[in-house]
């Protein structure tokens, strides 16, 4: 049977061609291609481990409703097995892949929505869902996705092309270029903050159980844990990374698994939730930030040490008050990193921020902010308290290293 996706590389001039037919060998296969959804959500929950059959050509029942854009159907789906949205046929396409090569909008948004790492994965020949909208000429496609994830623009296949440089029509080469345009003043603006956020947040949700509760040894040493690229945990963490360092090339993504340390940091956490009470926001007051250090030996302290992991900033380099400092994209981050054999190596961290302030220089902890002639104790110092991009924390026992990113031009 020929693959959709080949036939449809073939000549980018034509119409996506009609889909394969359907495997005859499980029913739920047949129920997603007609979009029975009443008849798929029967099967799946009397045999809960239907969800997975797959083609002879790798199509799983997300396949077909990301093609033929069953929306209520994928819904389902990412509910009963979200692993899904990032299953890979035979060429390596993934349901976001046809969603974009049929301007299936709305299919596309509830993927960003559930999980944005669907829309960046790659097929055999480095394509993303960018690319294959932009081969088939849909503008509208391709603006929500660049809007759920901006990153997308910069994205290479094997060929070394982005979107723009597959692009034939005037309008979608403008819209590209625009966009790139757009994204490097500065580069960390590149996407909506806002929205981008509120996507991520069921993200870190996720993560945040799998840097404590998915670990390989008990945690009672220091240890670094190698990642499988093809888990669900890498794809999330290297979506986080790469929202902002989409042109480098992740070599490798370590769990850090330490339970003193995370004891220490949980212990941190719940104070503060108790001290702020009803006040507490988990999607504003506790993140995933990466650590901002030029010393070539602070990835190793900071996975090993129990005390003085991360040095703490004063004088001149303390821009917005002493403290250990943190940002929110990486791009801030890897000008301060110099690169060992190639290779330059970041920390992911789980940081409890809590309230915050603006920060100013030689502004010592505890900070204390003045309003209305009365004065509080915050919790952490930002560049910025409408987008901060910046914090700096007082102490390191309200962080907990998670993640080492190993990664290349």
């Amino acid at each position: 049977m020929p693959s959709p996706r080949k036939d449809k590389d073939k000549d980018k001039n034509k119409e996506p061609p009609s889909q394969p037919a359907a495997n005859e060998g499980h029913p739920i296969l047949t129920a997603a291609m007609y979009g029975r959804l009443d008849e798929l959500r029967q099967i799946a929950i009397s045999e809960p481990d239907s969800v997975r059959r797959k083609e002879q050509d790798g199509w799983t029942i997300a396949h077909w409703a990301a093609r033929r854009g069953f929306i209520n159907m994928l819904g389902f789906i990412a509910d009963r097995a979200p692993g899904l949205l990032l299953s890979q046929d035979n060429n390596g396409a993934g349901p976001g892949h046809y969603a974009a090569s049929y301007g299936h909008d709305g299919i596309l948004s509830l993927m960003a929505e559930r999980d944005p790492a669907a829309l960046m994965v790659q097929d055999n020949e480095g394509n993303s869902p960018a690319h294959d909208a932009t081969k088939h000429n849909r503008l509208i496609t391709l603006k929500v996705l660049v809007e759920s994830c901006p990153s997308l623009i910069y994205g290479s296949n094997a060929k070394g092309q982005r979107p723009v440089d597959v692009a034939e029509r005037d309008e979608i080469k403008k819209f590209l270029k625009d966009s790139e345009k757009a994204s490097m003043v500065p580069a960390v603006q590149l996407q909506n903050l806002t929205r981008e956020a509120r996507l991520l947040n069921a993200q870190n949700a996720v993560l945040a159980l799998y840097c404590r509760n998915y670990w390989a040894t008990n945690g009672s040493e220091a240890t670094q844990i190698k990642v499988a690229e093809e888990s669900t945990e890498h794809h999330m963490v290297h979506v986080e990374f790469a929202r902002t360092m989409a042109r480098a090339a992740v070599s490798a993504i370590q769990r850090v698994e330490d339970r003193p340390r995370l004891d220490r940091f949980l212990a941190a956490r719940d104070a503060a939730r108790q001290r702020h009470g009803s006040k507490w926001d988990d999607e504003t007051m506790e993140r995933w930030l990466f650590f901002m250090e030029s010393d070539g030996d602070s990835v190793e302290r900071a996975v090993t040490s129990m005390s003085g992991a991360f040095r703490n900033r004063s004088g001149d380099a303390a821009k917005y008050g002493n403290g250990i400092y943190w940002a929110r994209e990486a791009t801030y981050v890897d000008d301060l990193l110099q690169a060992r054999g190639g290779l330059k190596a970041m920390v992911m961290a789980r940081v409890v921020v809590g309230a915050v302030m603006p920060g100013r220089p030689n502004l010592k902890p505890p900070y204390i902010k003045v309003k209305n002639g009365k004065q509080r104790e915050v919790d952490a110092l930002v560049d910025s308290t409408d987008e901060p991009l910046t914090f700096v924390i007082p102490t390191e026992e309200r962080v907990y290293p998670a993640y080492v990113i190993s990664y290349g031009s």
